[in-house]
């Protein structure tokens, strides 16, 4: 069974290096760019390890209610820096 974790509005600039370093445990790393790409991609059939959005916006209660309301995964709210 495949590991997956969700990053929402992570850094594509980034992702790259992430996903070589993810790759290395066996995770793999999905990338969405915003929190209603996340909702289309968490209401289809995946059984996600982490949900961890990236947002400067302090502003997420709503977007996790909807994300919680989605997925049992831990959701993990990060600040860009």
């Amino acid at each position: 069974m495949e590991r997956w974790v969700l990053a929402v509005g992570y850094d594509k600039d980034k992702f790259n290096d992430a996903q070589r370093e993810c790759l290395k445990y066996g995770v793999f790393i999905r990338l969405t760019s915003d929190i209603p790409e996340a909702v289309v991609e968490l209401s289809k059939e995946h059984n996600y390890l982490l949900v961890a959005t990236f947002s400067d916006n302090m502003n997420y209660l709503s977007a996790l209610h909807l994300i919680r309301g989605l997925t049992k995964a831990p959701v993990l709210i990060l600040k860009h820096q």
